[in-house]
Order: C-alpha cells, then sequence, then structure tokens
C-alpha cells in the first residue's frame, strides 16, 4: 500500500504533463480545391458516382490526391428545389495518406440551368476523424458531367466552386484606399 501511495505523485505528474493528444484525438483538418466528373448516375448504377483529383492541404501540410463519392440521393429536383441526400462512400488520398467514410446526410439543389449544388457531409472513419463538408458544382450541360468544387472542415472557409485551381485560403478582402 505504501508503494501505491508513493508512486501516486509521479503517475499524477506524469497525467498532468502527458499531450493533449493522449486524451483527445484532433479532427481532420483539410481544405482545398476539387474537380472531376460523374461516372455514373444513380438511375444507371444504383448511385451516383463520382471521381476527381484534389489540391490543397491536409491537416497544414499542402498536398494534391484523388477522391471518389459513390452518393445515395432521393431522386433529382425540380429546378429551385432540393433533394436529400440519404446514404453514401467516399474516399480521398492526400500525398500517401488515405482518408475515407460514410456520407452521412447532405442536399442536392437543382439551380435550374443543367446543374446542381451538390452538398454531402463526409464522417471522417478511416486515416482520420471528424466530419468534412463537400460543395461541389455538377454540371450536367457537358459530356461526361463535370464537378467543380471544395472540401473543408466546418471551420474553415469553403473554396468558391466557380473558382479553377488551388483554393486554399479565402480571397483577400479588397483594401478600401484601392
Amino acid at each position: 500500500m505504501r508503494i501505491a501511495l508513493a508512486a501516486l505523485p509521479a503517475v499524477m505528474a506524469a497525467l498532468l504533463l502527458a499531450p493533449a493528444s493522449l486524451f483527445a484525438a484532433e479532427s481532420t483538418r483539410i481544405i482545398g480545391a476539387v474537380r472531376g466528373a460523374e461516372l455514373c448516375p444513380q438511375f444507371v448504377c444504383g448511385a451516383a458516382v463520382f471521381i476527381g483529383q484534389f489540391d490543397g492541404a491536409l491537416d497544414g501540410t499542402p498536398g494534391k490526391g484523388t477522391w471518389w463519392v459513390v452518393v445515395n440521393h432521393e431522386d433529382l429536383p425540380e429546378p429551385a428545389e432540393s433533394a436529400p441526400i440519404i446514404g453514401g462512400r467516399w474516399g480521398m488520398t492526400v500525398g500517401e495518406r488515405g482518408l475515407g467514410g460514410a456520407i452521412a446526410s447532405g442536399t442536392i439543389v437543382n439551380n435550374g440551368d443543367g446543374t446542381f449544388t451538390v452538398t454531402p457531409r463526409l464522417d471522417v472513419i478511416s486515416g482520420g476523424e471528424g466530419t468534412l463538408m463537400l460543395s461541389i458544382l455538377l454540371d450536367h450541360t457537358p459530356f461526361p458531367p463535370t464537378v467543380t468544387g471544395g472540401v473543408g472542415t466546418s471551420a474553415l472557409p469553403f473554396p468558391d466552386p466557380t473558382r479553377t485551381g488551388p483554393a486554399l485560403t479565402p480571397p483577400a478582402t479588397p483594401d478600401a484606399s484601392s
């Protein structure tokens, strides 16, 4: 008993000085631009299938990679209406690191011009943890349909889906003196 009591201060000091990562894992941080194509619509394949390229930063380290999404949704909405995303899976590689998980929810909005704004919530299950948001503009006017947009954590600004190329930081605010 005396040995246990004598060791108690050392154990308490070790716990107090231990890094916080031992107690709570930090959420995966990502921000970047995505572009790609729709490989197969849901009415043909049973799920909408997308692939593409990523250019951004993962946990503060710049990187390029690939991504894929297999999403299930209600019927495509009429112009100016939305439909819920009801599930799916996703994966991404950035450099050597892989991430993946489930799609829990989201929406598809018909913009009325052959484009749709698609915003699924991506739950990170492998390679990290947390929740990411994908915000893409799906353009059905070319064949195959194209996608552009961004992915990020809810705490970070999303890249503008109408911009091309990487969008790691929000655009600078114009100086009032110029």
